[in-house]
């Protein structure tokens, strides 16, 4: 399979599924509007992606996992309209265009996070699937929720703290960017019964944790290196807000070196699944290689 092109048609397919949501919000109030800038504004798609992808291999409908794709890329732009803030990152560009809160002004900027954090529940909680799956959704996009908020914080006082460590760093982003992706590989098992949960719940744990850790690290990295153009955002934010991050504690050879070893232990996680996970193995080259 031509993996380049079908996570392309997957990124396709969920930006439909979201243009959808925003043609439906169109014109209702500004709120509405500002919302549907930050959601249109493209990306990866790659918490939805990694959803499909692991929908796919544990057998979960398509028509099930768009829901779930849907409240994972609200909460994920939530995340983003709020890092952008003046109060967190003040960052003035967001996907190649003009942050929201630049765009729109802060206060429109911030109800608009609001608003799709609270509406991606609600997605979940009106999921045409039993109650008791409904439920492990919600606490599980929920807890994912709660460490992205933690992480932030973490990320507010790491900009001011000297000699942080790489436990540090690593627990600071486990929740700001990998409780996330954790839970956007691990929502489709909501809809498991237990036998299957039993056999496919730990090595995708094991997989989507070292995912997540990968994700971040060339974040880091890219950061460093990357161009605004590449990126769709300005580079250098950590260095400019003293924030450390892997690079900082490990220097970029050893960061690198980092990033392959996650990489490895990722793929081992989908070994016992064989050809069955080759789009989530190449999800892995795929973060590995990005420079976006």
């Amino acid at each position: 399979m031509d993996f380049p092109s079908y996570y392309n048609r997957l990124v396709f397919l969920v930006s439909g599924w979201i243009e959808e949501e925003c043609a439906e919000r169109e014109g209702v109030s500004l709120l509405d509007d500002v919302a549907g800038y930050c959601l249109s504004a493209g990306g990866k798609r790659f918490r939805p992606v990694a959803a499909l992808a692991a929908g796919d291999l544990v057998g979960v409908s398509v028509e099930w996992l768009k829901p779930i794709c849907l409240a994972l890329e609200y909460i994920h732009t939530f995340s983003l309209i709020h890092d952008d803030l003046p109060a967190l990152d003040n960052d003035d560009v967001r996907r190649g265009r003009p942050t929201a809160h630049r765009q729109f002004g802060e206060g429109p900027a911030l109800l608009a996070g609001d608003l799709l954090f609270t509406e991606a529940f609600k997605i979940l909680a009106d999921m045409d699937v039993p109650p008791s799956a409904r439920i492990k959704l919600v606490e599980l996009v929920a807890g994912a929720s709660r460490d992205l908020c933690h992480g932030q914080m973490l990320d507010i006082s790491a900009s001011a703290r000297q000699g942080a460590t790489l436990a540090d760093v690593k627990l600071r982003h486990q929740k700001k960017t990998g409780a996330l992706i954790e839970a956007s590989v691990l929502a489709p098992t909501c809809l498991l019964g237990e036998e299957e949960l039993r056999r496919f719940q730990p090595s995708l744990e094991k997989y989507a944790r070292h995912l997540g850790l990968l994700f971040q690290i060339v974040d880091d990295i890219l950061d460093r290196i990357g161009t605004e153009e590449e990126m769709g955002r300005s580079p250098g934010s950590d260095q400019r807000r003293a924030t450390p991050t892997y690079l900082t504690v490990l220097g970029e050879q050893q960061a690198r070196e980092l990033a392959e070893h996650s990489a490895e232990e990722a793929r081992s996680a989908l070994r016992p699944f064989g050809e069955r996970a080759a789009f989530l193995e190449w999800l892995i080259d795929f973060v590995l290689q990005r420079n976006g």
